[in-house]
């Protein structure tokens, strides 16, 4: 009996529906054997002028079945058209999506169902429109289509493309721009997106694929009030400096919290965030370079010194870059200032 209960949900649904009967039960010649055929013959028999599409035909057999989808499925059983259908999901029907209706695999739901016609419809393949209708968000309505009709693209256009890392797009860019920061970041994050902006307009696959790697540093470049502060440490006995040249005024301090040494690596592109237990251990001091001419200042160098001995053990520019030499004379003046030996700085 368990197992027949969408089954008599069903036969009840058709009986609310009766005033859309094109023939009478008793006059249905049933040759199926199966439950589920003979449940479809009877909806062609009671229902169908036209051949309707049967993924909408068992949606009516769902324990939670959706009425626009009972709409719909007598919307074509009388010879419509599924674009003619309205009110409708928002997912776009175009004319070519609307010629593989048909073609939906019967164990889809309503949404499912036309997102799988509408990826077939851009020319995606059976595989893809598979993956996607029955294993990603997709195979719901979304609240922006068209943001989502250019992924649908942009997937389709680069055909190489593992259904694995089709999945993984569509989950990152889901939790990017509609999931709360809170559920994405970790605490801190916020009630609202980390992206909402977030758009693949001008985007290759290789930089997608960078982004979906960083996107960590990625964020912080925009939003460094997310990175968290977990330790800090005591100033060494070096002093900080504030040089002015002409309209140039160069600043070097001491960065004293993992926080600020993960904003340092992720401007300047290098491996700073990762010395936070030496300097916890006072085995080195970070400072960062940085040069203001008007607004906010711009980081130069990272400067790594060894308190305990005073030598100044790496200095690196973005990228650990080799530092201009206006930076060199700057850093120059700051060792002469405090005793600082340059062993290993040219």
């Amino acid at each position: 009996m368990h197992r027949l209960g969408p089954l008599v949900r069903a036969l009840a649904e058709i009986a609310r529906r009766r005033k859309h009967w094109i023939s009478m039960p008793e006059l249905w010649d049933n040759t199926e054997t199966s439950p589920w055929r003979q449940f479809r013959s009877l909806m062609r028999h009671l229902f169908e002028r036209y051949p309707a599409p049967d993924f909408l035909a068992y949606h009516w057999m769902t324990r939670r079945p959706i009425e626009w989808g009972h709409y719909l499925y007598l919307h074509m059983a009388e010879g419509f058209s599924v674009r003619r259908f309205m009110p409708r999901s928002e997912i776009p029907i175009s004319p070519q999506a609307a010629k593989f209706i048909r073609d939906v695999p019967p164990h889809l739901g309503p949404y499912s169902g036309l997102r799988w016609a509408q990826i077939r419809g851009m020319g995606g393949s059976i595989e893809l429109a598979n993956c996607i209708a029955d294993h990603t968000i997709l195979r719901d309505e979304s609240t922006d289509e068209p943001f989502w009709e250019s992924v649908l693209r942009f997937v389709i256009r680069n055909a190489l493309l593992s259904l694995v890392e089709v999945m993984e797009i569509i989950h990152f860019l889901n939790e990017q721009k509609f999931e709360p920061g809170e559920d994405v970041w970790g605490l801190g994050g916020g009630p609202l997106p980390l992206q909402p902006d977030l758009t693949l307009k001008g985007r290759t696959l290789r930089s997608l694929r960078r982004h979906m790697a960083n996107w960590r540093d990625d964020v912080l470049r925009k939003r460094p009030e997310l990175a968290k502060k977990t330790f800090d440490w005591p100033r060494t006995e070096i002093a900080p400096l504030v040089h002015q040249d002409g309209d140039a005024k160069w600043l070097i301090f001491e960065l004293l919290s993992d926080r600020a040494l993960k904003l340092e690596g992720v401007a300047m592109n290098h491996c700073v965030e990762t010395y936070v237990g030496e300097c916890l251990g006072r085995k080195s001091s970070i400072w960062s370079v940085r040069i203001q001419r008007s607004g906010t200042p711009k980081r130069m160098v990272t400067v790594e010194v060894d308190p305990r001995t005073k030598q100044i053990l790496q200095a690196q520019g973005k990228c650990n870059s080799t530092p201009t030499a206006e930076s060199k004379l700057v850093i120059q003046r700051w060792a002469e200032q405090e005793g600082l030996t340059m062993s290993t700085t040219d």
